[in-house]
């Protein structure tokens, strides 16, 4: 698999300091890892811009730091609330032969007879799932064919995902639901009539309560 790549400078300035960095359009972040002694380091904001917009949780990053290069795995990137934009980030390093956990997103493709022929509704339960495998063997993501949800209450559960067992271990459970169809609610119309029907004393109690 094909790595990012991103440089980054080693950081001196820490604490309330790093605005400066940030106004400079420096990014401030750090690097740690298993036996791996944690780094301050400051990253090209716009560079990791770009690089962000296509950036996955599986994505094995080249850093070039020091003249060296550090195989590293996007572990959180926070986000300001006013601006928008990412004010901080951290990375996971990792060896490209030694198996890590990570969250892979689950995505359901084309689409379920039980919900375009018997009208059911389409519930997704886990947007991810938890794995464990060699950084490079880490999925990008997990489509899910919905096509096998037949009838309404029908579902699918991570025992049911495609994926090589010889290169991906699942850690989430596997009896744990992915996708699930269930019976649409009453027509509005039905509500509405079910609510007109209600005797006087139920619709006071239910106002009182709500006060």
């Amino acid at each position: 698999m094909k790595h990012a790549t991103l440089a980054a400078e080693p950081r001196a300035i820490l604490g309330k300091g790093v605005a400066k960095l940030r106004r400079a359009g420096k990014l401030p972040a750090n690097i740690y890892g298993h036996n791996v002694q944690s780094t301050a380091i400051t990253l090209d904001a716009h560079d990791f811009a770009l690089l962000y917009r296509h950036l996955l949780p599986t994505t094995v990053i080249d850093l070039r730091l020091d003249g060296q290069t550090r195989p590293v795995l996007l572990s959180r990137a926070t986000v300001d609330p006013r601006s928008g934009l990412v004010n901080h980030v951290e990375f996971k390093q990792v060896n490209i032969h030694e198996r890590v956990h990570a969250s892979v997103s689950v995505i359901g493709v084309g689409k379920a007879p039980a919900v375009t022929q018997e009208g059911g509704v389409l519930l997704q339960a886990l947007d991810a799932i938890e794995v464990s495998a060699l950084p490079d063997e880490l999925p990008p993501s997990i489509e899910v064919d919905l096509s096998a949800l037949v009838d309404v209450h029908a579902a699918i559960y991570v025992r049911d995902l495609k994926l090589d067992s010889s290169r991906v271990q699942v850690l989430t459970p596997a009896d744990e639901v992915v996708f699930r169809v269930t019976a649409s609610h009453a027509p509005r119309e039905e509500v509405a009539e079910a609510e007109v029907e209600q005797p006087a004393e139920a619709v006071e109690t239910a106002e009182t309560s709500k006060e």
